[in-house]
């Protein structure tokens, strides 16, 4: 059972034992001079007589004189009214006269430091909030669950040793774990969890401000040190005068008849005996102020340790405070340690983020989550987790899961639960530097083959990503910088986005595994690329925005290379092509988005060639030497400057796909409707007038693309492309309409029978 502690004594927290101690001697030492100025207000001061008149020991050392022999009773009365004041004016000691002001001075000294420190506005601003802030850590529930999970963390492995020895049998041990278990996983509601939240924010702004200062220290020590010096006065003098506080008085005075009178000062035992009490009581003030100082002075009180709870705790990591805020937690170990034991969980980190994780769980229901999953454009099932401080519980039930995308999370920890998403292949760490549990980290390395990672500065990429040994596939978008990938041997795939000015290093050791390497390098121009050909078992390689021209030589050493993109280089001649001749698997080029004006008979070296992609380029005319890639399947010509197509067009017979959308052609060559293949055919954005008949020729067409020409109408013959659908005929509408009523029928017919 948990220990509690009485939460009312508010800023007494911050009063160890010898400051109450004087506070109650502070309450006695105002009593004594209190009684003493009431004694001196009730009571009659002195009384005198003449020495002729007393059998007074200090009148028969003193001569005098009668001068007259006989009086009236009357002149007595009248003379003594004035003899008494005047003899305890002039005759008196002043210490005897002014003791209880002089002890209530000193007094109100003491008072007065008792009070100073939570007084003035330096300091009794920050004791306010200290005390505020510790009570309020130590009510919230979340202090209660945290300190429980360390008892149940703590007691667990030894309770069990003794059940087992007590009880051999299972039901013995399942009883502890889940006795155990019900404690620890104690639900902690919303609204305490967003009040220990904020509590944590709190308790960082009070903590950066107080370890700035030490005003609160050098009061402290201020006032204690004025207390010993005044406790020194009030020691000293009052022995010194204590013997002046005479009871017997002899007071001379020149009046009718007597010049030597004995008085009797009334107050004067009583005064004794204040004095007397109050310096005993000064000396056990002074000894508790003196043993304050000793205290100050011996320890280091501005520095405060919680080794111990460290040690004893699971939060190792509560780190140890310095000068006020260290001498305030000092001050309330005095009063009671339990205080700061309980106050400490809202200084560790690792008790932030266990909060955190209780929040997110609360916050993440399974109904919210599933509401969040898609569909990727691979038609994997995945989820995306925006601005998160960790991985809710939840998630890991979710083990259809096979994407987990984590964005803008930056002290996110991966934990070990993730391996309860059997399927999860896949992982995006957007602006995400994770930290990982070393078992989240084995099951991603065995399990793991595609990983995206988002980031502006290398120091964002997660050093562990070296561990994940069967990672085949891997994203990097960011400044790459000096960062390194070893012991990825399995990786095949290598996507960078950034703005590389040469091949880090680290790609050119991983080059001999990869299959394919893509760089879109916005615009920045990629020097030094000769160190390509070490990647000798590249087979698609992608060179995007790089600002490559001429075409880089050390490409035609790649030998295996199936597929090349050079997309956005600003390329204006490829006649450097004619050595790709050597690469005899290259079935895919791509030199689109550049500013190639001609196409160099060198083209036609590339017989094995299957699709070349040369749209969004300056081409003026088709070459002849393009009609030799026999081999092609996918011919794009869109978006040039193409006034015809050449009537060569019918030697690609294997062609199956042919664009030259947006160019400025006018009329279609017979030679065209060869291609017996043909199954698309874009030929939107030009000037076309008519459509020929003989579009019937081409039986496998299955899209025809004619938007955005000068058209008036559409051959009957249309109809006899069986394979084409209305869907696939991309015409405006009153183009369409010009078609008989039974040719439209027969497109509306065949996507009815689709």
């Amino acid at each position: 059972m948990l220990p509690s502690i009485d939460t009312k004594p508010e800023k007494h927290i911050l009063k160890p034992w010898w400051d109450v101690l004087t506070d109650y001697i502070s309450l006695f030492l105002m009593i004594i001079p209190m009684f003493g100025i009431y004694l001196q207000i009730t009571r009659d001061n002195m009384t005198c007589l003449p020495c002729k008149w007393v059998d007074n020991n200090q009148c028969k050392t003193f001569p005098h004189t009668n001068t007259t022999t006989e009086f009236q009773n009357e002149g007595i009365f009248s003379w003594e009214n004035y003899a008494s004041p005047y003899c305890y004016e002039a005759t008196l000691h002043w210490f005897a006269k002014y003791a209880p002001y002089v002890l209530f001075f000193h007094t109100l000294i003491f008072m007065a430091c008792s009070k100073f420190l939570f007084t003035i506005p330096c300091t009794s601003s920050n004791l306010d909030k200290f005390v505020a802030i510790l009570l309020e850590c130590v009510d919230s529930p979340w202090t209660t669950k945290a300190l429980s999970e360390t008892v149940v963390a703590e007691s667990g492995p030894t309770s069990s040793e003794n059940m087992t020895v007590l009880m051999n049998d299972e039901v013995g041990v399942n009883w502890h774990h889940r006795t155990t278990s019900k404690i620890a996983t104690k639900i902690l509601g919303k609204k305490d969890g967003e009040k220990a939240k904020a509590l944590f924010e709190k308790v960082k702004k009070f903590r950066v401000k107080v370890e700035k200062g030490k005003v609160i220290y050098f009061v402290y020590i201020s006032q204690t040190i004025i207390k010993i010096v005044n406790v020194v006065l009030v020691i000293i003098y009052p022995v010194i005068n204590l013997r002046f506080i005479e009871f017997d008085v002899v007071c001379f005075l020149n009046v009718v008849g007597y010049n030597t009178l004995s008085c009797i000062n009334t107050l004067a035992k009583p005064y004794g005996i204040l004095v007397v009490a109050y310096i005993i009581l000064g000396v056990m003030y002074g000894l508790s102020c003196i043993y304050t100082l000793i205290w100050m002075c011996t320890r280091s009180l501005k520095t405060y340790s919680f080794e111990s709870i460290r040690e004893e705790s699971c939060y190792s990591d509560i780190p140890d405070m310095v000068n006020d805020f260290a001498f305030m937690l000092h001050l309330t170990d005095q009063y009671d340690s339990l205080y700061t034991e309980r106050f400490a969980v809202f200084l560790s980190e690792a008790s932030e983020k266990r909060l955190r994780q209780v929040n997110l769980d609360n916050e993440w229901k399974l109904e919210r989550l599933s509401q969040h999953i898609t569909k990727n454009s691979k038609g994997r099932l995945g989820l995306q987790l925006f601005k998160l401080s960790g991985i809710p519980n939840t998630v890991f039930e979710l083990k259809e899961l096979e994407v987990l995308k984590l964005v803008l999370s930056p002290d996110l920890i991966i934990p070990s639960k993730i391996s309860q998403l059997s399927n999860l292949t896949e992982m995006w760490l957007c602006h995400t530097p994770a930290e990982i549990d070393v078992q989240a980290l084995d099951f991603l390395s065995e399990n793991l083959r595609t990983l995206h990672v988002i980031f502006i500065d290398n120091k964002e990429i997660p050093r562990w990503i070296c561990s994940l040994k069967n990672l085949s596939e891997l994203h990097l978008t960011g400044n790459l910088g000096s960062a390194e990938f070893r012991d990825l041997n399995m990786l095949k795939v290598l996507y960078l986005k950034n703005n590389l000015t040469t091949l880090p290093q680290a790609v050119i050791n991983m080059g001999e595994h990869l299959y394919r390497l893509c760089i879109q390098n916005n615009g920045t121009k990629l020097e030094n690329v000769s160190s390509l050909k070490k990647m000798v078992n590249l087979m698609w390689l992608e060179l995007v925005a790089c600002n490559l021209d001429p075409i880089p030589s050390s490409i035609s050493s790649l030998h295996k290379l199936q597929e090349l993109d050079l997309k956005d280089n600003n390329l204006t001649s490829i006649e450097a092509i004619v050595s790709f001749q050597s690469l005899k698997y290259l079935v895919c080029l791509k030199l689109w988005h550049n500013n190639i004006a001609h196409i160099p008979v060198q083209i036609g070296t590339l017989v094995r060639l299957q699709r070349l992609y040369l749209n969004n380029n300056k081409i003026e005319e088709m070459s002849q030497s393009l009609f030799c890639c026999q081999n092609l399947r996918l011919l794009d010509l869109s978006h040039n400057k193409l006034t015809s197509i050449d009537a060569n067009i019918g030697d690609l017979k294997h062609l199956r796909h042919f664009a030259v959308t947006a160019n400025m052609i006018e009329t279609l060559p017979p030679e065209l409707f060869k291609c017996k293949k043909l199954h698309t055919l874009n030929l939107g954005h030009n000037l076309l007038e008519t459509l020929p008949s003989s579009i019937n020729e081409l039986t496998a067409l299955c899209k025809l693309e004619l938007r955005e020409n000068l058209l008036s109408s559409l051959p009957v013959e249309l109809g006899e492309c069986h394979q084409l659908k209305r869907s696939g005929l991309v015409v405006e509408n009153n183009l369409f309409d010009t078609l008989e009523t039974s040719v439209k029928e027969q497109f509306l017919n065949r996507c009815a029978a689709h």
